[in-house]
């Protein structure tokens, strides 16, 4: 899902139909970074609790 959504709006940017920042435009990529690292954290804080016990 937000994989179209990033195509679109690279699209959409590169043929002038918006002229949001890239920032915006990006959004949808820096989200799923956002979604990966959390749950790469989150990983590793459950591993170091289960070896302390």
């Amino acid at each position: 899902m937000l994989n179209a959504l990033l195509i679109i709006f690279v699209i959409a940017k590169i043929l002038g139909f918006i002229t949001w920042s890239w920032w915006i435009v990006l959004s949808p990529l820096l989200i799923q970074v956002l979604i990966v690292l959390l749950s790469l954290i989150s990983c590793i804080i459950a591993k170091f609790k289960i070896d302390k016990l």
